[in-house]
């Protein structure tokens, strides 16, 4: 129950600083242009969930990739120090949630210094608790919930690296639909080849219509 109780009381300190984070200025200056060159993505010695991390750098660096490249480059280093999934048993005593959190520093490329570090992270599924979070808890598709968290952590990240107010529009784009290809139309049918004439026949057809005597109109 012990364990329980710290777990929640580690979670819920989260929770809040993730809704405070919404109004966040940003770690870039606003007045100089900059964009993300690269990101990278590390785990802390305690989580051990290298899918999540790969699929996490990929996410962010496809969100950077909205804001263009304008300015001076910059380096995303993302530690994941936490990724936890929904337990049963505490969803049912005092509430769970998937959890993924970390640190988030801005790295200058040109002279490699850091421009600044927040915590950031995503969570999932925090309210439904009691019974049917229990429930949820025993049946979730861990995929979809790192998908969710993956989504949610890479938005957070880029949150704080430009500011919620100048990001939340690219953020907010909607994802690039795939162009639907129009089925190829059948080729028209060939046209039925013309039988050849025997020589024989041909040959009978015209003595016959040499020999033959033209009526006379009487």
């Amino acid at each position: 129950m012990r364990t329980a109780l710290t777990k929640l009381l580690i979670i819920a300190p989260f929770a809040l600083m993730l809704a405070a984070c919404a109004g966040a200025p940003g770690i870039l200056p606003q007045n100089e242009p900059a964009h993300i060159s690269k990101v990278q993505v590390s785990l802390a010695p305690n989580v051990s969930s290298q899918r999540f991390a790969t699929s996490l750098q990929t996410r962010t660096m496809q969100y950077a990739a909205r804001f263009g490249r304008a300015g001076a480059a910059k380096e995303l280093r993302i530690v994941v120090e936490r990724h936890s999934y929904k337990n049963a048993a505490m969803s049912l005593l005092v509430g769970d949630a998937n959890v993924a959190m970390g640190r988030v520093a801005v790295i200058d490329v040109a002279s490699d210094k850091v421009q600044g570090e927040a915590q950031a992270g995503a969570i999932d599924t925090l309210a439904i608790n009691g019974i049917a979070g229990a429930i949820i808890a025993a049946a979730q598709d861990k995929e979809k919930v790192d998908q969710r968290l993956v989504e949610g952590f890479a938005k957070a990240a880029l949150r704080h690296a430009y500011g919620a107010a100048r990001a939340e529009p690219f953020l907010d784009q909607p994802e690039p639909s795939a162009g639907v290809a129009e089925p190829e139309k059948p080729d028209a049918a060939p046209a039925p080849a013309k039988k050849d004439v025997p020589l024989a026949s041909a040959e009978k057809r015209r003595t016959a219509m040499a020999g033959s005597t033209p009526a006379v109109a009487r």
